[in-house]
């Protein structure tokens, strides 16, 4: 589901500490498997290769890291997240997300999700801080939405979708030294805080934020089928990682 909905070519980094993979040369435009290593895995790092080998190869000026359980509502969230990057070199995919229930198989199109009713919906970290919400929230609803044990809820989603202009910031990297998770939240922060653009971007009502996008987060899904390379500007990054964690009641 989540590949046949993406609209763009798709890098995947798979890992295995003991090398066993579940996908096939077929589920990504380019697919890298990883093997070994300890069970304090950071999905960062592995993104991080996947950049840096669409950096090098210069396959992209534009690349989406999305979460690979998302589908956008607008078919052309790409076109949009590249309008906006022309604004800004980072920023957020979407302005909400709506959490889904688990699904029946047969449920695999844009518009058969969207008539699916969420179980929950919290909105990106970006868009509530373009709306004057603080980093961290005092709403009880969207704390309640967004609470982990221990940890003070931020008022949005951090990660999910993530837009970057390669050819602005070239050495480009998600932050994987947090060992404890949490790297998105300071990625997010860090945008916010540091780029003069990305701020002064969040404060509008422009898209810059895709602020009319919409993803949701899918309860079942299919392995990936092998598609054509429609669109060559953007490239789309993903880990496995993300999809078995998120189905861990239904594996691939």
């Amino acid at each position: 589901m989540f590949r046949e909905n993406l609209g763009v070519p798709l890098v995947t980094v798979e890992w295995s500490q003991d090398g066993c993979f579940d996908l096939t040369p077929g589920g990504a435009d380019v697919l890298f498997q990883v093997g070994g290593g300890g069970l304090m895995w950071q999905k960062e790092r592995l993104l991080n290769r996947g950049l840096a080998h669409i950096s090098a190869g210069g396959l992209a000026h534009d690349v989406a890291i999305v979460d690979a359980d998302v589908v956008f509502e607008a078919a052309d969230w790409h076109w949009r997240m590249s309008a906006a990057l022309d604004q800004c070199p980072l920023l957020h995919c979407q302005s909400r997300v709506d959490y889904l229930p688990e699904l029946p198989a047969h449920i695999r199109t844009r518009g058969e999700l969207a008539g699916i009713a969420p179980e929950r919906t919290v909105r990106s970290l970006s868009y509530a801080m373009s709306q004057g919400k603080p980093l961290f929230t005092r709403d009880p609803a969207t704390a309640k939405a967004m609470a982990v044990n221990g940890v003070a809820p931020a008022s949005g989603a951090t990660g999910m979708a993530l837009g970057v202009r390669l050819s602005d910031v070239p050495q480009f990297e998600l932050y994987d030294g947090n060992v404890v998770g949490g790297g998105d939240l300071l990625s997010s922060k860090a945008g916010n805080t540091v780029s003069a653009c990305a701020s002064s971007a969040h404060a509008t009502t422009t898209p810059h934020v895709i602020s009319i996008a919409m993803a949701r987060r899918c309860g079942s899904r299919k392995a990936p089928q092998k598609s054509r390379r429609r669109w060559r500007l953007i490239w789309c990054l993903a880990t496995m990682l993300e999809t078995v964690y998120s189905v861990q009641k239904k594996r691939i």
